[in-house]
């Protein structure tokens, strides 16, 4: 796991994911984008987080 570039990481850091460069076994670099962690008691008026997203870099 690597971190993104800074530009990958403000776009999604503006919807609320946190997103990292994945290399798998196969040799391929992935963006991985995953919601932020919500702390605490879920909020019952809290909009749904965001689907995670997977791009193929290479």
């Amino acid at each position: 796991m690597q971190r993104a570039t800074s530009a990958q990481e403000e776009s999604f850091a503006a919807k609320e994911m946190v997103a990292r460069v994945i290399l798998c076994a196969d040799g391929g670099r992935y963006l991985v984008a995953t919601p932020r962690r919500r702390y605490g008691a879920p909020n019952p008026n809290a909009a749904p987080p965001p689907d995670p997203v997977v791009q193929k870099l290479d």
